[in-house]
């Protein structure tokens, strides 16, 4: 809106350096930023005149989609700048092979600045600067809240007793459900041992996250951006690149936020079977080993997941053309001529035939897949507010729905009073609105046992259309036991969505023998012809169709 626009506006003129998120750096470069009468140039313009460097930071957690959302973005920056281009430094801790390539593919001049480390030193040397301490690990398989009730007795409680004051720790989940699951059955055992307890995951309004904690209980809220001070960690992971990422938010500092100095570090990582076996054949129990050399051994067990490559070359030109789009305006046309023509020639060149699906796209009127395609993220087709009478504050927030219905005991509440109950708790809910959702719940506490969720469609869907992403209304979802379902599939009903049906093949055996990770969404659904399989919506649906389209392409796919 204008007031936004004005802001950054503001920033962009009066500073020598912005610090933003990169979905913000999107929207301002996607032209999504713009003011009834003012030119649609204008942010982007002012980004490329008054800044020289760009700095992005954790860059090893985008994904293919961000990637190109980035290289998009630098072309651009480099064309309005003109005769003195920007630079651009990308901060990772893995290296980025697939940035390197499509960069250097259009021309531009790329320098590897890469660190040493040293291991196992125990005082730091000259040049160098302690960023990990020696740490205790522990491996075990199984779930995390089952390990935390056997283990609160024998592990979690003596650690506190042996170590306090300097003993703070955290507990990282790999889902909302099993981190308030383990909250819920701490909260009583800490209360009564005197350990303060934190809970920190997309469901705790912001209001209730603090950093003042003796063990805080977490999600992948705390995977980035938080420096924490902590000596006890337990956590679970759904790859080998969380893994080491969440082992690393141990042993980062001497003493905690109160200069206690911490005695040792500890942690309890929950592993997959076959991934355990594979460890602790390599390193057997009270073995000395270096961080690299684990993270070796933990790549190499640990069941790999699908990067999606090739949507680079299927999906992402869609928004690069946007961006021609945008240069075309009626207003600033004449001026961007030759720009228009350079930047197409390099998207052309980076992302090949799929710049040009943008146009047939809108020939079809297709606009929630050039909607999708255009995102910085995906984020989900379903949502829903929810309230947890537990939070202090008793905000309202936005969250997946499809999580909510699987594993949490949900009270319904009529979406315009759980409006009114947000305004009176003093929020602004102008972002509730905009997350579009399909209910709203009171939060009454989470289930032992997931609910099973599948989808229905009440629609017969021609041979031609399955296996492909195409734009379909007429949805319900079948979730025995939700409260006010009916109310919630009435809405559903007439929304449509990007869709892509996998006919005949359940959720399990495609994301097994695609090698999808837990984050790629996967429903199993009927439609009115008796037609069956599993269905995948938004996002997720143009990053399967990019694995589904390769090996459809290279003939090598059985299923």
């Amino acid at each position: 809106d204008a007031s936004r626009m004005k802001a950054i506006n503001q920033m962009l003129r009066g500073k020598d350096y912005v610090l933003t998120n990169p979905d913000i750096f999107h929207y301002v470069m996607s032209f999504t930023y713009q003011q009834y009468g003012t030119a649609s140039d204008v942010l982007p313009t002012h980004l490329s005149e008054r800044f020289r460097l760009f700095i992005f930071d954790e860059f090893h957690l985008f994904g293919v989609e961000q990637t190109a959302s980035v290289l998009i973005a630098m072309l651009l920056l480099r064309q309005l700048a003109g005769a003195e281009p920007p630079r651009f430094l990308f901060l990772s801790a893995t290296p980025q092979d697939q940035l390197v390539a499509l960069a250097q593919r259009v021309g531009m001049e790329v320098t590897r600045i890469e660190g040493s480390y040293e291991h196992g030193q125990r005082q730091e040397k000259s040049g160098y600067r302690r960023i990990l301490r020696e740490t205790d690990l522990m491996l075990y398989s199984g779930q995390l809240a089952d390990w935390v009730e056997e283990n609160f007795e024998t592990t979690i409680l003596p650690f506190f007793d042996e170590h306090r004051p300097a003993a703070q720790g955290i507990i990282i989940a790999n889902g909302v459900a099993t981190a308030h699951r383990v909250y819920a059955y701490l909260q009583p055992r800490c209360q009564a041992n005197g350990i303060k307890l934190g809970i920190n995951t997309g469901l705790t309004p912001k209001a209730d996250r603090s950093d003042t904690f003796d063990l805080l209980v977490a999600t992948s809220t705390v995977d980035v951006g938080v420096d924490f001070k902590i000596n006890f960690l337990v956590f679970e992971s759904s790859d080998a690149a969380s893994h080491m990422q969440r082992l690393g938010r141990l042993g980062r500092h001497a003493k905690d936020q109160y200069g206690n100095t911490f005695e040792t570090f500890e942690a309890h990582a929950l592993l997959p079977p076959w991934t355990l076996e594979g460890l602790l054949a390599k390193f057997p129990a009270g073995t000395a080993v270096s961080r690299e050399a684990y993270r070796e051994a933990v790549e190499e067990h640990f069941t790999s997941t699908q990067q999606f490559d090739r949507y680079i070359y299927r999906w992402a030109g869609v928004q690069a053309a946007r961006v021609l789009v945008a240069l075309n305006d009626k207003n600033i046309r004449t001026q961007y001529k030759t720009t228009r023509e350079t930047l197409e020639a390099e998207y052309k060149a980076l992302f090949g035939k799929s710049v040009r699906k943008y146009w047939a796209l809108a020939e079809e009127q297709r606009g929630h897949t050039i909607k999708v395609a255009s995102a910085f993220r995906g984020g989900s087709e379903f949502t829903a507010l929810v309230q947890d009478p537990d939070t202090n504050s008793q905000h309202v927030v936005s969250y997946n729905l499809m999580t909510l219905l699987r594993d949490a005991n949900l009270q319904a509440i009529p979406l315009n009073n759980m409006y009114e109950t947000a305004r009176g708790r003093g929020q602004d809910t102008q972002s509730l609105e905009k997350s579009d959702p399909l209910a709203a719940y009171r939060l009454a506490g989470w289930r032992d046992e997931h609910r099973k969720v599948g989808i229905e469609l009440d629609a017969v869907v021609p041979p031609e259309r399955h296996d492909e992403v195409i734009e379909q209304n007429r949805f319900r979802i079948l979730c025995a036991g939700v409260p006010e379902l009916q109310a919630l599939n009435k809405r559903l009903y007439e929304r449509v969505l990007v869709t892509l049906l996998i006919v005949d093949k359940d959720p399990d055996l495609v994301r097994r023998l695609l090698r999808l990770s837990y984050q790629i969404e996967l429903f199993p659904f009927t439609a009115r012809n008796g037609l069956s399989g599993t269905v995948v919506f938004g996002r997720d649906a143009l990053l399967v169709d990019s694995v589904l389209y390769r090996r459809k392409a290279d003939s090598a796919f059985i299923w």
